[in-house]
């Protein structure tokens, strides 16, 4: 795991590392650590002595370093598909390999040398027979032809799986920390306080389940409690709120904000609910659930 060791950056360059876990997992002992630099000389002694003691096994201060990923898996881009495509037409066009939409557009733009489209994929129906690419001034071989509609095909196909994988990462994220790792950078910089808290809060919320019959902590614990109460009136509790909505913090924000909020996440269960209908199998026994061959039960 990569940890800077740097005692001397600035507020600004721990707050952008608080910020890039949000969408990472970083362990709740070097979070605090972080929070323990970026407040450092606006605390009291009690606050100072709780953070110390829950950032004393940070990997800054500890002589070992976590196996454990600090990320959650990301969906692989379509680089590898974008790089084929390209030496195979001999033509280089502008494209973000990691953007679902991109990807389309670059395969619509070099498939239109061979009068291929998005919609006309199909390896046995779509392709053009020879008048047609005679008619059409294609000057290659089938076996050529054939090759580059494949490279399309994979290429059409992949920025299909590239977008559900998107998606499941973000409900993925969703479903531990909210709409945390959504937060616009800028606004996140611009409250120490709130800042601190939401990426300590997020932190706990992403820790590990522990094979128990306890069943999972309580994420905001004295350390979290502690940071919310340094918030005040004029913090971003807007920003708080992607995290952790709770009675005592919608309190805070006004009628339109918590409309939006409930907007929000109806939008989100409407998308969640769209994604299982199209992963339903109508044979699944609803009473039984049974997972049979075919069955994407981890989807």
């Amino acid at each position: 795991m990569k940890f800077r060791k740097d005692r001397d950056r600035s507020c600004r360059e721990i707050l952008l590392e608080l910020y890039d876990s949000l969408d990472r997992r970083y362990r709740p002992e070097d979070v605090a650590d972080l929070v323990l630099q970026a407040l450092e000389g606006n605390l009291s002694r009690r606050e100072r002595v709780m953070l110390q003691r829950a950032a004393r096994h940070s990997s800054r201060n500890a002589a070992w370093f976590s196996s454990m990923s600090t990320d959650y898996a990301r969906p692989v881009g379509g680089a590898r598909q974008v790089t084929a495509a390209t030496r195979l037409f001999e033509r280089s066009v502008e494209v973000d390999p990691d953007d679902p939409r991109s990807l389309l557009e670059f395969a619509t733009t070099i498939g239109s040398a061979i009068r291929w489209a998005p919609d006309r994929t199909d390896f046995l129906a779509d392709r053009l027979n020879r008048e047609s690419r005679d008619a059409a001034g294609i000057e290659l071989s089938k076996r050529q032809y054939n090759r580059r509609f494949r490279t399309l095909r994979r290429l059409a196909a992949k920025a299909d799986t590239l977008g559900v994988e998107q998606d499941k990462r973000r409900l993925l994220m969703l479903g531990v920390t909210g709409f945390g790792a959504d937060i616009p950078r800028e606004r996140f910089l611009a409250d120490v306080d709130a800042a601190c808290y939401v990426a300590y809060y997020t932190a706990r919320r992403k820790l590990r389940r522990e094979f128990t019959l306890s069943g999972r902590d309580n994420p905001f614990d004295e350390i979290a409690s502690v940071l919310l109460d340094r918030c005040t009136d004029s913090s971003d509790w807007w920003m708080i709120a992607q995290v952790r909505a709770t009675p005592d913090v919608l309190e805070r924000l006004t009628e339109e904000e918590r409309g939006r909020l409930l907007g929000q996440w109806s939008a989100v269960m409407r998308h969640s609910a769209g994604m299982l209908r199209d992963r339903w199998n109508p044979g699944t026994d609803r009473i039984s659930m049974i997972v049979r061959p075919g069955d994407d039960s981890t989807t």
